[in-house]
């Protein structure tokens, strides 16, 4: 075909012409020998000046153009479903609401990159770079993180269920109200992380880093963070129900009001830490260690803290109800105004403790050492204080009504204005106490040593009734 007879067709494929006219160029161009292409053009040029030098007909009112039917809606994630990307470099790439279901993109560097609202389910992110990434909102459901770098990441309301983040690098990351249901986050670092409201409930925290992190109000029921360093981590009014955290490091955590009830602390270390008005119900504190704890209004009813380290910590108002706290080192410790009835303190260390105020009624306190320790206007009816050493302890006001003190050691303890009614001191050493104005009805003091002892009723000694 010639360039003349391309020329036509593009002139009609325009609509500069009519097909009619379309009909009538081409055969002039057809009709004869060839000739110069030069004569060709000539004469379509002629030809095509006629056409339009004839009378034009008129045109036909034209048709109404029915509207075109709208687009359909793009999908809502750019389709990149198992995209392979492994190893991609795309710093600062914008990806934000891609579906990116199932892709590929192990060991990619996505610094920066903006993937909000991003579909990112069952992607394999190990060992990517997402440093400084915005991930908010975005589906991370069953996704493989292990060994990513997610360091200042914002991953605010990011779903990240059942996702493996093994070894994933967290630290300063953005973690807010985030959904790390059943993830895996062992050996992860999230070091000054904020997963305030986050929902860790059943996640595999064993062995992480989340020193200094902020944990307020999340729901961690049920995760498991054994061996986890938790130092100074901020725990506040968070819900740790049925939580394993056994040898983890809390020291100087904040727990205030916090839910622990049925959690595992055994071996825990809680130096200075704040679990004040925290609810630890049964909790297993066996050997932990809350030297300095602040355990103020705590609830420990049933709880178990047997070996416990509770050295000048302070438990004032505490609920320790029925707790077990046999061979716990108190000494210093404040329990003012808590209620230790039926408690266990077997062989307790209490000396110098301050139990003012304290409701110890049918506590067990045999061989406990109370030493210097203030129990002014305790109740210990019906307590046992046998072979306890209250040495220079102060019983001012206290109520001992039927309590077994049998063989206990109350050298120079002030026992002024107490009630003893009903009390058993035999065989105990009351040697230069002070019991003035102590009730001393119906009491034993059978075989008791009171040299030196005063108070009016005092039965005398052979000795001095010769």
């Amino acid at each position: 075909m010639t360039k003349a007879q391309l020329m036509v067709l593009k002139m009609l494929e325009e609509g500069k012409i009519t097909s009619e006219e379309a009909d009538r160029l081409l055969d002039t161009l057809s009709s004869g020998e060839a000739e110069p292409e030069v004569d060709k053009q000539e004469r379509v040029f002629k030809a095509y000046e006629g056409v339009y030098e004839a009378p034009v007909p008129p045109v036909p009112p034209a048709m109404p153009i029915p509207p075109l039917p709208p687009f359909p809606p793009a999908p809502p994630h750019g389709g990149m479903r198992k995209a392979e990307l492994a190893g991609a470099d795309m710093p600062g790439a914008d990806l934000s609401y891609k579906d990116l279901e199932g892709a590929d993109l192990h060991g990619a560097n996505l610094q920066g990159a903006n993937l909000r609202g991003t579909n990112l389910e069952g992607a394999n992110l190990s060992g990517a770079n997402l440093n400084s990434a915005v991930l908010a909102e975005a589906n991370l459901e069953g996704a493989d993180l292990h060994e990513a770098s997610l360091q200042s990441a914002n991953l605010r309301e990011a779903s990240l269920e059942g996702a493996n983040l093994v070894s994933a690098r967290l630290q300063s990351a953005n973690l807010d109200e985030t959904n790390l249901e059943s993830a895996d986050l062992s050996k992860a670092v999230l070091r000054s992380a904020s997963l305030r409201e986050a929902n860790l409930e059943g996640v595999n925290l064993t062995g992480a880093d989340l020193n200094s992190a902020n944990l307020n109000e999340a729901n961690l029921e049920g995760a498991d963070l054994r061996e986890a360093d938790l130092q100074s981590v901020s725990l506040r009014e968070a819900n740790l129900e049925g939580t394993n955290l056994a040898g983890v490091d809390l020291r100087s955590a904040n727990l205030r009001g916090v839910n622990l009830e049925g959690a595992d602390l055994r071996g825990a270390n809680l130096q200075s830490a704040n679990l004040r008005e925290a609810n630890l119900e049964g909790v297993n504190l066996a050997g932990v260690d809350l030297q300095s704890a602040n355990l103020e209004g705590v609830n420990l009813e049933n709880a178990d803290l047997r070996e416990a380290n509770l050295q000048s910590a302070n438990l004032q108002r505490a609920n320790l109800e029925g707790i077990n706290l046999a061979g716990v080192q108190a000494p210093s410790a404040s329990f003012q105004d808590a209620n230790l009835e039926g408690a266990d303190l077997q062989e307790a260390n209490l000396g110098d403790a301050n139990l003012q105020r304290a409701n110890l009624e049918g506590a067990n306190l045999a061989g406990a050492d109370l030493q210097a320790a203030n129990l002014e206007d305790v109740n210990l009816e019906g307590g046992n204080l046998s072979g306890a050493v209250l040495v220079q302890a102060s019983l001012q006001r206290a109520n001992l009504e039927g309590v077994n003190a049998t063989g206990a050691d109350l050298r120079a303890a002030n026992l002024e204005d107490t009630n003893l009614e009903d009390a058993d001191f035999r065989e105990a050493n009351l040697q230069e106490a002070s019991l003035r104005r102590a009730n001393l009805d119906d009491t034993c003091l059978e075989g008791a040593d009171l040299r030196g002892a005063q108070g009016e009723g005092l039965p005398k000694r052979e000795d001095e009734a010769e």
